[in-house]
């Protein structure tokens, strides 16, 4: 189902104050070169295949304090041709029950989050209830499950909800498509509902063309990114609380068709898209993009050769201020269940491919840092839930307490060294805070257990706390060192001549102020 319906949807992003089509190219900065993965991955926990014998897949994620609940569609279980699917695994991977929502038709669980109010919402979209063909659809349960209520929006044809985000106010914004309502044949649809699914208020955007909204995130600012797509661009908007339209952006990597499915929101640092374009090849290529809140692209990147098939399905912005990006890449002639970890910059630190028949539908990060993945699995002629859970990516050890001169005179270089190690004997790179609101760049990389020594200059007297910090190419960082005390408290003045005399003879004599 989510193949038909939800996977031809684009992207959104955010920047102007006025709706405007803007082509990105690559002459606009750099393209980030992709370089031999530094790293890999972090070890698997364990993983299992869930499901019955017949076409089930799970799209999302939610953690609990006993494990986690996924959600998604099967054709094994059920009243209708597909239901809401809902898995209850263990930390550990074992299923402890599976429950389906649903009637005779079609209905398709997109997304979960939690309740305002305890509890979960499920939302996705049905053609067993409502009024038209395909409507909104978002359920209500308890924490075992069980239903509260069901709730459907649409009118007599296609409406299709695919995010869903909490709000600020105790309620919650849907968003997806339709074309039951708007200008053309299928409109953004954003929906504003209250705790018990109450409309507050809808709002469509879109014209003469087809115009899907895919994700919504919210900001760190109260606002909301949405992100759509239309026939051949993507599109980035900006909403408040009531639905006001506060910026547009149509996004066409290199004036080539683009469709982005994920939106990473970086404090104050703009976007990571990611999704696919189509080059000249006619190739859908996988693609993530930086772009600053003034819309200009930082880095963009496609991690794999030219002429290389494949396409990013899910983002998630790690907790070490890299990025995992999923989805599926070709491998001979095969399309693979595909994850990349890159670094701040875009840098890839590790690939991996998870089943080599599938592909990623869902990530999160867990509460130990670790890493659920969710895929639909290929194996023997069936369709399985591949579920795989890493461990948390290793971080260098925190570097040893800084060696070197504990007093000395301001004005005057003073050496200091550190050394750590890594788990995985990656190299590290250093960061030294030196205590008097100064910091170095990264200092480079280092071979794991080697010394790291740096300089530096205090220029007034004080008492003065020096600690440093390391990280590994995936820009996974240790904790600060513990402090290293240096006193700065003589200052040096110039010398002086004073004349002496002994038994009749005088010369001069020179002294240093104390």
């Amino acid at each position: 189902m989510k193949q038909t319906i939800g996977r031809f949807i684009v992207v959104l992003l955010i920047v102007s104050t006025y709706s405007s089509a803007a082509s990105i190219d690559e002459s606009d900065s750099p393209v980030v070169t992709a370089k031999a993965p530094l790293t890999g991955p972090p070890a698997e926990a364990w993983r299992t295949l869930l499901g019955g014998s017949a076409y089930d897949i799970v799209y999302q994620a939610q953690e609990t304090d006993d494990g986690f609940l996924l959600i998604g569609t099967t054709d094994s279980y059920g009243q209708g041709k597909r239901d809401y699917f809902l898995i209850k695994i263990d930390t550990q991977g074992k299923e402890l029950w599976n429950t389906t929502y649903g009637g005779a038709l079609d209905d398709v669980g997109h997304n979960i989050i939690p309740a305002v109010d305890g509890g979960f919402l499920l939302a996705g979209v049905s053609t067993s209830y409502g009024a038209g063909k395909y409507d909104m659809c978002v359920i209500k349960i308890n924490d075992v499950g069980d239903q509260e209520w069901m709730r459907l929006y649409g009118a007599s044809k296609i409406d299709i909800c695919e995010s869903i985000v909490q709000t600020e106010s105790t309620g919650y914004i849907l968003v997806g498509y339709t074309n039951s309502f708007g200008n053309g044949d299928y409109d953004m649809w954003m929906m504003h509902i209250d705790s018990q699914g109450n409309i507050l208020w809808d709002k469509r955007v879109g014209g003469p063309l087809d115009e899907m909204a895919r994700e919504i995130k919210k900001t760190p600012h109260g606002e909301y990114i949405v992100l759509g797509t239309n026939t051949n661009q993507s599109i980035v908007i900006t909403i408040n609380g009531n639905g006001d339209i506060l910026s547009e952006r149509r996004i066409q990597y290199n004036e080539t068709p683009t469709f982005l499915n994920n939106v990473e929101i970086l404090d104050n640092e703009g976007y990571v898209l990611s999704g696919y374009h189509v080059p000249s090849t006619s190739i859908q290529t996988p693609i993530a993009l930086h772009i600053d809140t003034e819309g200009t692209l930082l880095w963009s990147q496609t991690y794999v050769p030219e002429g290389t098939m494949g396409s990013f399905w899910t983002a998630l912005h790690t907790s070490t201020n890299g990025f995992l990006f999923g989805g599926y890449k070709q491998c001979n002639d095969t399309n693979s269940a595909w994850v990349v970890k890159t670094n701040a910059k875009g840098e890839l630190t590790w690939e991996h491919i998870y089943y080599h028949t599938g592909m990623i539908e869902g990530m999160i990060q867990t509460r130990d840092d670790g890493f659920l993945i969710l895929s639909r699995a290929e194996e023997d002629s069936e369709v399985n839930i591949g579920v795989v859970k890493l461990g948390a990516e290793a971080c260098p050890d925190t570097p040893l307490i800084p060696s070197g001169r504990a007093q000395g005179h301001n004005g005057t270089g003073y050496r200091y060294t550190t050394s750590t190690s890594h788990p995985s004997s990656d190299a590290i790179w250093y960061q030294w805070d030196w205590g008097d609101e100064t910091q170095s760049e990264w200092l480079g990389p280092y071979a794991s257990g080697a010394p790291c020594e740096a300089a530096h200059t205090w220029v007034t007297s004080g008492t003065y706390r020096i600690q440093v910090k390391a990280k590994d190419s995936a820009d996974c960082e240790s904790d600060w060192s513990d402090p290293f005390i240096v006193s700065m408290p003589l200052v040096r003045y110039p010398h002086f001549v004073v004349t002496l005399s002994w038994n009749g003879f005088r010369f001069p004599a020179f002294l240093d102020a104390l």
